[in-house]
């Protein structure tokens, strides 16, 4: 964790409601897109020119849209084990959901109890990052397009972005439904998610009970493993440079605005003149007399 991608994807919201799209990692499965129109009663409580005093913005129905659509993926695959990306173009749902916290208990809190509930219940990691808004074109279709059919909504879909093995419409289960108004009322649903089916873990060792398959080697300081440190992630400039719809309508291309980047080491600052730290065990085995008196090898405990 996080291993290579395998589900890529897009979400949108707006004050008519969200949707998004599944690039799934097999190129004979058909894509996946999937839409839900935002309830009057949210819509009332939008803040906006008209209506100062409502207690939702658009970064909390962008961030509830991203919780959808790792609802609906989820509902669809088995995501066990998975690194999955899923792209906004809402900064601040995204920083959100890099932080895993909130300062408030606005709905953005209830949210991201939701979010990590769902993850740990079905074991998959999320890189959520940030896409250009005209990039976004295919979830900002599905959010807004509502006076669509079903029909002429894929039909649309496949004009923009054509697949080899087509497009499927999918919808949120109710589960999904009651699990995002009862966060935006600010309010907790129960227990939000069932524990998804694991399977059965392999014994370690050659027999039951053993903790390790090998013995372990004896240590010294040159068989000391490396720190391997889990791939980072960056906005890409030169994919904002020539965000095009066409090219963000596939998996590939949607995959260059999360590109992996080498954290730069830690280096001490050139006017620091390193020192020797002396301790307290450093100055009983070399400084004290009484060291002298216990022979070779000898270290005595130092007082208190």
């Amino acid at each position: 964790f996080p291993g290579p991608a395998t589900f890529v994807g897009t979400h949108d919201a707006a004050k008519s409601g969200m949707g998004g799209v599944w690039f799934p990692p097999d190129p004979s499965a058909p894509c996946i897109a999937w839409r839900w129109p935002l309830p009057p009663p949210f819509q009332a409580r939008l803040v906006s020119s008209d209506n100062l005093s409502g207690d939702l913005t658009n970064s909390h129905l962008e961030f509830s849209g991203h919780l959808a659509h790792l609802h609906l993926l989820a509902d669809q695959a088995h995501l066990q084990g998975h690194t999955i990306v899923a792209l906004g173009d809402n900064q601040a749902a995204v920083h959100w959901q890099h932080r895993r916290s909130a300062s408030t208990e606005g709905p953005t809190a209830y949210l991201l109890r939701q979010l990590a509930l769902h993850q740990r219940a079905h074991g998959y990691y999320s890189l959520s990052q940030y896409i250009p808004g005209p990039a976004n074109h295919l979830a900002d279709l599905l959010s807004r397009a509502f006076h669509l059919s079903d029909v002429e909504l894929l039909t649309q879909l496949t004009s923009l972005s054509p697949q080899p093995n087509g497009w499927v419409l999918r919808t949120l289960s109710p589960t999904t439904i009651s699990q995002l108004t009862s966060a935006l009322r600010r309010t907790n649903c129960g227990t939000p998610f069932p524990p998804a089916a694991k399977p059965p873990k392999t014994p370690l060792g050659p027999t039951p009970g053993s903790l390790f398959s090998n013995p372990l080697a004896p240590w010294t300081p040159s068989s000391m493993a490396s720190v391997t440190r889990s791939p980072s992630f960056s906005y890409s400039r030169a994919a904002y440079a020539t965000a095009e719809p066409a090219a963000a309508a596939t998996r590939s291309g949607l995959l260059t605005f999360a590109t992996s980047f080498t954290p730069l080491q830690r280096r001490s600052p050139a006017w620091v003149t390193p020192t020797r730290a002396s301790t307290v065990l450093d100055r009983w085995t070399h400084a004290s007399p009484t060291s002298t008196l216990l022979g070779p090898g000898k270290i005595p405990h130092p007082p208190g």
